[in-house]
């Protein structure tokens, strides 16, 4: 408090300075970043701004920084963006990321070059075009990928396509 507003409330002069009154928007910052930081962006001073959210009963954002995961919160991850999750949980991002790669967890959505063990195993077991139906990928990046990998491509072993339909392979030891 500034000296000559001291000395007015001492002798019972009113306040020369008319507070704006507190929007809800100008609450939910505090707590969420550093008082110096929420007075900026406020346009209020650091003690006012302080003042306030020891008013309300907010903590501090160093008061409450660090937070246990709980195993619901780790089951999130992975589920959703990074992002969506930290705004979900009121944890930052980087927590979040923090937290996922240290379970060795995978960025979601996943990243479209990155190719699972599970993709991977399909691939010449299926025809390229059903692993793409499957894995969400085109026919032919199935394909490159089959084929960077040395895979052999699915033949049926039990129909082959005619013009007419799909017909049972013709046995091996039946003559003509």
């Amino acid at each position: 408090m500034h000296v000559v507003e001291y000395r007015r409330r001492k002798f019972g002069i009113p306040s020369s300075v008319k507070l704006k009154p507190w929007a809800s928007a100008e609450i939910k910052i505090l707590g969420r970043v550093p008082d110096r930081v929420a007075a900026r962006r406020l346009g209020r001073s650091f003690s006012l701004v302080r003042a306030k959210r020891l008013a309300l009963g907010i903590k501090s954002l160093r008061q409450h920084r660090h937070r246990d995961w709980q195993p619901v919160e780790d089951k999130l991850l992975g589920t959703m963006t990074d992002k969506r999750l930290g705004r979900r949980l009121d944890r930052s991002l980087k927590s979040v990321v923090t937290r996922r790669q240290q379970l060795g967890i995978r960025i979601w959505p996943p990243r479209r070059g990155v190719w699972t063990d599970d993709e991977i195993a399909l691939l010449g077991h299926f025809t390229d075009r059903e692993v793409g139906e499957r894995t969400g990928r085109k026919g032919n990046t199935v394909q490159a990928k089959r084929s960077k990998l040395g895979i052999p491509g699915f033949k049926s072993k039990s129909r082959h396509r005619t013009r007419e339909g799909i017909m049972s392979a013709p046995d091996q030891g039946a003559k003509p």
